[in-house]
């Protein structure tokens, strides 16, 4: 989508930049690409990791949890509670990573 060919540059430079200061996250891509070779493509762009697109189901799952509606969506999840599920922290961290400098 082009939104995402546009904010996918600067999340980059934003993860690195991230990622030089402190090692204590991860960021994890998730597609919505209709086919894996579109998918391997996109990512071949990116600096950080992905869910394999084999893992449709699981990309379903985590979308419908997360309530995504619209691409690309940036959210913080906290790490893995007593309950085994991890919480939301944030559900709108890409309008921050538009705002931001990260050269």
């Amino acid at each position: 989508c082009p939104p995402c060919k546009i904010f996918t540059p600067k999340l980059s430079k934003a993860y690195k930049k991230m990622k030089a200061e402190r090692d204590d996250f991860e960021l994890v891509f998730i597609s919505s690409d209709r086919d894996e070779e579109t998918f391997k493509e996109y990512f071949g762009e990116m600096t950080f990791c992905a869910l394999p697109y084999s893992l449709r189901e699981t990309k379903a799952e985590l979308s419908n949890k997360f309530e995504v509606k619209g691409i690309p969506k940036l959210i913080i999840v906290g790490p893995v509670g007593d309950d085994g599920d991890r919480p939301l922290i944030n559900e709108n961290v890409r309008s921050f990573i538009e705002e931001e400098t990260f050269d």
